[in-house]
């Protein structure tokens, strides 16, 4: 892995940060990394790794948030070091920290360069080209992600044929107009139409505290319906473990055993569509429709993005 190298500051090399330019250094002098939004990286980033990886012959080195190692199966060795989650790619001040707790002298992570003047990344001679997402992914030096199951499913679950609805509890960019999340009608709604079809409804949340919450709807009364005939509250099982990562890999078990998944606007939609599992998307904002789209492509699985839940719901039957 040979090229020029320009370091953006005096400090960046003093911190043994990297993050636009061309990388020149041995692979195991480098660990990739990524500390911001889980969606971002999973969009554009880490396929990007997985392709040098391929295309190079050689393993990679990389690094994450906690609970990032259960999404990067193809990595040789996933390092996760807890610092504060950045916003979209991440910040430099974050690469920093983060270079502080690895042993390679490279840290390798992308962040948004902006202007025309800002240098594209390259890694061993391939661009890495899909730095904006909510554009279709490109599949030139793109390696899709391939998840496989690492963890067994719960007792009483196995052989019971599910549909899965991933919770949320936050208003995206703060906006109170726009619930992009399953109220109480909407899940008894989709309990309706599991039990007409035979599944039962996993109920996808880590056991609280998990995130910032705006609370969309009464907890008592979410608690209350998704512990009643027809539901699975994955909440008391995801508690017996002990690591986010252990979580995840549950999560991702259930996700790849699943009839459909019912996804809401995130991350966590693309992991489900990650997943190969056919997904419905409950979206009512923002921009990323491109990106559903563009996965639901390359992985070659079924996708309905939705407004109003009803609708799909009828699509369905």
């Amino acid at each position: 892995m040979h090229a020029r190298s320009h370091f953006h500051s005096r400090l960046d090399a003093r911190a043994g940060i990297k993050y636009t330019g061309h990388i020149q250094a041995d692979v195991n002098d480098i660990r990739f990394g990524f500390f911001g939004e889980l969606g971002y990286g999973l969009l554009g980033w880490w396929p990007f790794i997985k392709h040098i990886q391929e295309s190079g012959g050689f393993p990679v080195k990389t690094a994450g948030l906690p609970g990032s190692g259960a999404f990067l199966q193809f990595s040789a060795d996933h390092l996760e070091i807890d610092v504060a989650t950045g916003n979209m790619w991440g910040s430099r001040s974050q690469l920093i920290q983060a270079a502080k707790h690895i042993d390679e002298p490279l840290l390798v992570a992308p962040l948004h360069a902006r202007g025309p003047s800002a240098q594209p990344m390259t890694v061993n001679g391939r661009v890495w080209k899909h730095n904006t997402i909510h554009q279709l992914p490109v599949e030139s030096n793109y390696a899709p992600l391939a998840f496989s199951a690492t963890e067994h499913l719960a007792c009483g679950i196995r052989d019971t044929p599910y549909v899965l609805v991933n919770h949320k509890d936050y208003f995206n960019w703060g906006n109170t107009s726009i619930t992009n999340a399953y109220s109480t009608s909407d899940l008894v709604l989709i309990r309706d139409w599991a039990d007409r079809n035979g599944f039962v409804v996993l109920y996808n949340r880590f056991p609280a505290p998990n995130e910032p919450s705006n609370l969309y709807f009464d907890t008592s009364k979410l608690d209350s319906l998704v512990s009643s005939a027809g539901f699975i509250d994955l909440g008391p099982i995801y508690g017996d473990l002990e690591t986010l990562t252990e979580r995840n890999r549950l999560q991702l078990a259930y996700m790849l055993e699943a009839r459909h998944i019912f996804a809401t606007q995130g991350g966590n939609a693309v992991i489900s569509l990650m997943s190969r599992t056919p997904t419905t998307v409950l979206m009512r904002g923002g921009f990323d429709y491109p990106d559903y789209l563009g996965v639901s492509n390359l992985y070659e699985v079924d996708l309905s993005v939705v407004y109003d839940l009803s609708h799909s719901l009828r699509a369905l039957c």
